[in-house]
């Protein structure tokens, strides 16, 4: 219903009088208050029904409202949130989040619950003390002596013997004036000399060249001892080579290895049994220098 309506409806007791000032009537009445006309009477204006279905509508409407927003917990008039459109072909990538690492207490992990009486009095384990340092090693005072060698061939055998005890091994040399038995394959001019000292290494490993007298000497090899040179020229014989025994005096020089270095005299002992059962000769536990 408008206002237009509402201010239509006059109720039908409530009516003008106009007050015109003049005197009594002749009934006695006074005469100022006169009925008004039939013409200026109100006129009653019927009600027109649509106004009455449009507020039952609206009552309807928000009835409907409030039970919504009771129900539902929102209001029924808000707009709807825009769907965002998917392109099929680019599908989106659902990211599902990490799931936190669970310990399985099967797998030795224990809980140990402690009372809160008992917090306050949990003392921490001292740290370990740390471990003592090693004592010292005692100074050496011994050490060990092997050879003297004039053959390089035992000489180097020996050095290896120590070595592989894992002792580092120092040698000294003096020279020693000594006699020898060189045998001679001969004397040739150095083209010829280079071949033929070529063909005797092959059956003796110590010939060697010398030059003599405008040419270069052969030898098939130089010995101290006598007799085993005489066994190398009988094998270079037997093999088709001639020699000549040639004695002559030369200075070699001696060589003594020098190794190790021990605490204790049993202990330099010990080590110069082992090396003896390998053949190493000539072994002397000499003071540490």
């Amino acid at each position: 219903m408008n206002d237009e309506e509402l201010g239509q409806e006059t109720p039908e007791d409530d009516q003008e009088f106009s007050f015109d000032g003049g005197a009594e009537s002749v009934s006695g009445q006074d005469s100022r208050f006169t009925e008004p006309s039939p013409e200026s009477a109100p006129k009653e204006i019927p009600q027109k029904k649509g106004g009455s279905l449009r507020l039952l509508l609206l009552l309807l409407v928000v009835a409907a409202a409030a039970a919504g927003f009771y129900l539902f917990g929102q209001d029924p008039f808000a707009p709807e949130t825009p769907v965002a459109l998917v392109d099929p072909q680019t599908p989106s990538k659902i990211k599902v989040p990490d799931r936190p690492a669970t310990v399985d207490r099967s797998e030795g992990v224990e809980e140990e619950v402690v009372a809160a009486e008992k917090v306050a009095t949990i003392v921490p384990k001292p740290a370990p003390a740390p471990a003592p340092a090693p004592a010292p090693a005692p100074a050496p005072a011994f050490a060990l002596t092997a050879g003297s060698y004039l053959y390089r061939s035992e000489l180097n055998r020996a050095i290896g013997q120590i070595e592989k005890m894992g002792y580092k091994v120092t040698s000294s040399q003096r020279l020693e004036s000594h006699e020898m038995t060189r045998l001679l394959v001969g004397l040739f001019a150095k083209p010829l000399a280079v071949q033929r000292l070529a063909e005797v290494k092959k059956l003796s490993d110590g010939a060697f060249l010398v030059a003599e007298e405008g040419k270069y000497a052969v030898y098939a090899g130089s010995y101290i001892d006598l007799d085993q040179a005489r066994r190398s020229a009988d094998l270079l014989y037997q093999k088709g080579v001639k020699v000549e025994e040639r004695r002559i005096k030369v200075d070699l020089p001696r060589t003594t290895l020098r190794f190790g270095g021990f605490a204790t005299r049993g202990a330099a002992e010990k080590v110069a049994s082992r090396l003896k059962k390998l053949r190493v000769a000539k072994l002397q536990i000499v003071p540490f220098q």
